[in-house]
């Protein structure tokens, strides 16, 4: 499911999915304050602060295991994570998408995986500033 509250967003992705065959996709034009139904994964760009998206999130992630990573939240997200993070410190695992990704754009990125009690995980990426990257530690 695809679940976005901008119509234009929900359009594109409808249409890039018919483009490339991709069958097994639900399209909702809602928020997710809205929504009731129970997943294994929410995954967001993030725009909000993560401690707010994962009060939003929480109800919807199923406690239901049925995947080798721990159900949860996976976000990619830039900029100071910091202060955003200090609330699921020792909760983080930090990977290198360069790790992943061979692409320059990747070489500083970072993904940071947060779980709390095993249901959030978020993957953020460090922001590239000219070419200092923003560090974190887990």
């Amino acid at each position: 499911m695809l679940l976005d509250s901008i119509g234009k967003k929900v359009k594109v992705a409808r249409e890039v999915s018919q483009a490339i065959g991709l069958e097994n996709v639900d399209f909702i034009h809602s928020r997710m304050e809205d929504e009731k139904r129970k997943f294994d994964f929410a995954v967001s760009r993030a725009v909000m602060p993560l401690p707010d998206l994962e009060k939003i999130v929480r109800k919807n992630i199923s406690s239901e295991q049925s995947n080798a990573l721990p159900n949860g939240i996976i976000c990619l997200k830039g900029g100071n994570l910091a202060s955003e993070l200090s609330p699921f410190k020792n909760k983080a695992e930090v990977f290198s998408l360069s790790s992943y990704f061979p692409e320059p754009f990747f070489l500083f990125l970072q993904t940071r995986i947060v779980s709390s009690a095993g249901l959030e995980r978020c993957l953020d990426r460090a922001e590239v500033v000219g070419s200092n990257p923003t560090q974190f530690t887990a």
